[in-house]
Formats: structure tokens, sequence, C-alpha cells
């Protein structure tokens, strides 16, 4: 990404390189994937049917709406939502499996297979 930042002229610090995991089937924990759906919901509230034409230039007016203040208040609630996830991650939540069988669940299954 360096590379090609500094290939087309783009000034960027080498030590901004960070890899970002994101867990798959999570899109709210993904920025770009909340900016789609804003796109997606100003597309589809335009309702201009499937003329290829009119589609791309309603993608281009809403990528120019989509300004530093959008992204921010967007990675702003991925971040809410990545605490909301973090308050379970460390709960002791008891998990039992009761593993002995009771009379009575005996005598329920005898008494169902004798009907056979």
């Amino acid at each position: 990404m360096i590379k090609w930042l500094t290939d087309n002229g783009i000034q960027c610090d080498d030590s901004l390189k960070k890899i970002e995991l994101l867990p798959p089937y999570h899109p709210e924990l993904n920025s770009i994937e909340n900016i789609w759906g804003i796109f997606k919901g100003k597309i589809a509230s335009k309702n201009i049917g499937q003329n290829m034409t009119i589609v791309d230039n309603l993608i281009s007016v809403c990528l120019d709406e989509v300004d530093n203040d959008t992204w921010r208040k967007t990675c702003h609630h991925v971040e809410e939502v990545e605490e909301e996830y973090k308050k379970y991650f460390d709960l002791d939540i008891e998990f039992v499996i009761n593993l002995e069988t009771s009379d009575s669940d005996t005598e329920e299954y005898e008494d169902s297979s004798d009907e056979n």
C-alpha cells in the first residue's frame, strides 16, 4: 500500500502500516460496509431503475458526499460496537452439561420404546 501511495505521488508516513484483520460476516465492525450501506440506501431511495448511466452518476454523487465527518462518525460507531462486544469477552459464564441420567429419564425412554 505504501508503495502504491508513493508511486502515485501521495505522501504518507511509512510508520503508519497496520494490518487490521476483521472478522468475516460482521459488517458492523467494518466501516466501509457501513459506508456502502449509506450508498445503497441513497441509491435505492431514488428508485432510478437499472439505467447504469444514472446509477454511475448517482454513485459519483454519493462518493462526493462522503466527507471526513461521515468517515469519522462511521469509524466512531464501529469503535462503539467493538467496545460493546468487548464487554462480553471476559464474562465467566457457567455452562453445565449433566451427563447422568435420572430414573425418570430412563423410564420415559423405556416406556416409549415398549410401545413399538
